[in-house]
């Protein structure tokens, strides 16, 4: 599975995702003559990877680790 069809399809790395406001960001893809934003789940693969690696800001919530 890759991580952007994990970060489709697993309930609880998107449900620790919104619980610590991410995605935060827009997705911005830049054709030849226009440049268009989005969000969603395709802007959280790279958190995905850090998830399955046990790193990331939503890993850590999800563990309860304090991270003051």
């Amino acid at each position: 599975m890759t991580n952007r069809e994990f970060s489709e399809t697993d309930n609880i790395f998107k449900t620790a995702c919104e619980d610590v406001g991410l995605p935060n960001h827009k997705v911005v893809v830049h054709k030849r003559d226009s440049t268009s934003t989005k969000s969603g789940s395709s802007s959280l693969v790279r958190q995905a990877s850090k998830w399955r690696n046990g790193k990331g800001l939503a890993y850590k919530t999800k563990n309860n680790i304090s991270f003051d």
